[in-house]
């Protein structure tokens, strides 16, 4: 048995090959519902819900992965941890869903394969200033902006993450301000530019 989320166009000719031997599944989310790894998280928009470094709240690792699948398939655009309010889901400014009664993954079980006796409650908000489609938008512009500013010698790094608490969308880039500059202007407070973490090397 296979689960994908590849389209019928795709998985149709390898059952037809492996008639009787393959059985596939698709592992998209019913009902509409986002199904993991189709929203922002999975485009390097966000980044998963985990506690910030040495706060400790009480929750589990499990309850974390709940945190972020409640996220995942609600479609917010991320989660995150509030070191005053825990756990933090943020919805685009246009969600029409109820975002104080997110629907829960059927059937769903930790990465470990565990069964969560309850589910955790986070806080929940919308963005002041996002829908999804715009923070993709500016993803795409930043990417495509660094990526034209590159030649044979030079080739830039870029990231781009929502960042929830702060409600902006952080591109993480080598390149120079002369690159970076008008894409700051194109979306005024809304774009945070910052520089790739230093690689270091220990002697060893």
């Amino acid at each position: 048995m296979a689960q994908t989320n590849a389209p019928s166009s795709v998985t149709d000719p390898l059952a037809t090959q492996y008639e009787g031997k393959l059985v596939i599944e698709s592992d998209k989310a019913p009902d509409g519902r986002c199904a993991p790894h189709e929203t922002a998280v999975a485009n390097d928009i966000t980044t998963p819900a985990v506690p910030e470094t040495d706060v400790d709240d009480g929750r589990t690792s499990l309850q974390w992965q709940q945190v972020q699948a409640l996220a995942d398939y609600n479609c917010a655009l991320t989660a995150f941890d509030d070191p005053d309010m825990g756990p933090v889901i943020i919805f685009p400014s246009d969600y029409t869903g109820d975002i104080d009664n997110q629907a829960k993954p059927p059937h769903w079980t930790g990465k470990n394969a565990q069964i969560p006796a309850d589910w955790p409650t986070p806080t929940t908000a919308k963005s002041p200033q996002f829908t999804f489609a715009q923070i993709k938008a500016i993803q795409t512009a930043a990417v495509d902006r660094i990526a034209g500013a590159s030649d044979e010698t030079t080739n830039y790094s870029v990231t781009v993450h929502y960042d929830g608490p702060n409600d902006r969308v952080v591109v993480k880039t080598d390149a120079p301000a002369s690159v970076t500059d008008p894409l700051v202007a194109a979306y005024p407070d809304k774009v945070v530019i910052t520089a790739p973490a230093a690689v270091t090397f220990s002697d060893s």
